[in-house]
C-alpha cells in the first residue's frame, strides 16, 4: 500500500493518539501539547507533515515558515553569521522552533524500511517547499540519535554540522546526596555554601505549578531579560507564560522561592516521561546573590525533585556549559542541517571553520561531546 503524506495547519487537527505513535520516545518539545503551545505564538505559519501507511502514522514532523523576522538562534542566517553573505531568504525549519531539541518524529513498532521510506517523504515535501517560496530550509538542534535516523534522507548537496549542544544531569538512585557525593571536593563544598547561603538568606522553597504562579514568574522573567539587553514587556511575558500553563497542563514543575510573601525567584522545568527539561529563570536580584537562587532553585531543588519522582535525567540545554559541567553535566552534541544548500547560497560556507568556532570551547570543557557521530559524520576532524 503506498505511503500517504499529509498536511494539517493546526495540530488539534491531527488526533492525540496518532501524534503520540510517534512522539512516545520524543523529548517534550515533540509532544502534542508543547506544539499545541508554540502554535499559539503566531509569528510563523505552522504545518505538520504526516506519513500514513495502512492507516498507521509512521512518521511525522512540524514544520514552521517565516516569511519576515526569525527568532535568532532559529534563524540560519545568524547561525553562520561569520560566513554567511548573499540575498537574505525566508526560512522554513523543519522540526523545533522552541525548546533547542528537534526528534524525527517515527514509529518504533513499525519495520525500518518503511519509517526510513516515511521520513524521506517528509523531508521532500520540505524540499519542495522550500523551492516553493525560495527560502532557506533548516532542521536545527538535532541529537546525535535524530541525526542517524535523518541521514538516509539526506543528499551531497545538504550541509550538516554540530551547531550547539546539551547538557544533561543523570539522577542518582541516592538523589541529590548522591550527587554532590559523585562531584570532586572543591565543588562538593560549593554546593555546601550555596544551600547554607539560601538557609540563612529566610527564603523558603514551595513546588508549584505554571497555572499556580504564571502571574508571578512573568514579571521576574522579563526583568531578567532586561537584565541581559533583552527588553520585555512584563505584560507579555505574563500572558506567553499563561499560554504556556494553558497549553501544556500536568507537564509544568516550578521551584520557587519566597520571601515572606513574595516571590524572589524561581526556576520552570517541563516533563516528559523521566525526563525534566530546564526551561525558565528569573529572579529578585537584590536577593538574589545573596540566596545563591539560581544554584538552589535551578539544581539543587530540581535534583531533589527529579529522585522523589521518578526523574532519571534533567536535560539543562544549551548555553552556560561551564556552569552546568561544574555542577555535573555531561555535554551532548546537537546538529543543524541545511537542506539543498546549493540552492540557497548556504554551499559556500565552510562548515569545518563554523563546527570548530562553536564546538571546540564545548569539547575543551567535556571531550565526551565527541562522539563516535560526530567523527563519521562531522565536516570537521575530531579525534
Amino acid at each position: 500500500m503506498p505511503l500517504k503524506l499529509s498536511t494539517f495547519r493546526d495540530i488539534r487537527e491531527i488526533g492525540i493518539d496518532d501524534w503520540a505513535s510517534v512522539s512516545g520516545q520524543g523529548s517534550a518539545f515533540s509532544g502534542y501539547h508543547w506544539l499545541a503551545y508554540v502554535q499559539t505564538h503566531r509569528d510563523a505559519e505552522a504545518s505538520y507533515l504526516v506519513a500514513q501507511q495502512r492507516r498507521t502514522t509512521i512518521a511525522a514532523l512540524p514544520t514552521y515558515f517565516f516569511a519576515d523576522e526569525v527568532p535568532r538562534y532559529y534563524d540560519p542566517h545568524w547561525l553562520l553569521r561569520d560566513q554567511w553573505q548573499g540575498k537574505r531568504r525566508p526560512v522554513l525549519l523543519g522540526g523545533c522552533r522552541e525548546g533547542y531539541l528537534t526528534d524525527i518524529l517515527a514509529n518504533d513498532a513499525t519495520p525500518d524500511d518503511e519509517r526510513s521510506a516515511a521520513v524521506s517523504a517528509i523531508v521532500e515535501e520540505i524540499r519542495r517547499r522550500r523551492a516553493e517560496v525560495d527560502a532557506v530550509a533548516a532542521i536545527l538542534y538535532l541529537p546525535d540519535t535524530a541525526m542517524e535516523r535523518l541521514g538516509s534522507a539526506l543528499k551531497p548537496t545538504d550541509r550538516r554540522f554540530v551547531v550547539d549542544a546539551e547538557a544533561i544531569v543523570t539522577v542518582p538512585d541516592g538523589g541529590l546526596r548522591s550527587h554532590v557525593d559523585s562531584l570532586p571536593r572543591k565543588r562538593r563544598a560549593s554546593v555546601r555554601h550555596d544551600m547554607e547561603r539560601f538557609a540563612r538568606s529566610g527564603c523558603r522553597l514551595e513546588v508549584a505549578t505554571l497555572t499556580d504562579c504564571y502571574q508571578k514568574i512573568g514579571r521576574l522573567s522579563a526583568a531578567l531579560l532586561d537584565r541581559y539587553g533583552r527588553v520585555v514587556d512584563p505584560v507579555e511575558e505574563v500572558e506567553r507564560f499563561r499560554r504556556q500553563a494553558e497549553n501544556t497542563v500536568g507537564m509544568n514543575r516550578v521551584f520557587c522561592a519566597y520571601l515572606g510573601d513574595e516571590m524572589v525567584g524561581f526556576a520552570h522545568f517541563v516533563r516528559s516521561r523521566d525526563v525534566l527539561y530546564a526551561r525558565s529563570v528569573g529572579f529578585d536580584y537584590t536577593v538574589a546573590r545573596e540566596a545563591a537562587l539560581y544554584f538552589n532553585l535551578t539544581y539543587y531543588a530540581a535534583i531533589d525533585f527529579a529522585a522523589e519522582n521518578g526523574v532519571r535525567s534533567i536535560n539543562y540545554g544549551c548555553d552556560s556549559f561551564q556552569t552546568k559541567v561544574f555542577k555535573g553535566a555531561k555535554l551532548h552534541p546537537l546538529w543543524a542541517v541545511v537542506l539543498d544548500a546549493d540552492q540557497s547560497g548556504f554551499d559556500r560556507i565552510d562548515y569545518a571553520v563554523a563546527e570548530q568556532r562553536v564546538l571546540g570551547p564545548i569539547r575543551d570543557l567535556d571531550e565526551s561531546v565527541i562522539t563516535e557521530t560526530v567523527k563519521e559524520w562531522s565536516p570537521g576532524t575530531w579525534t
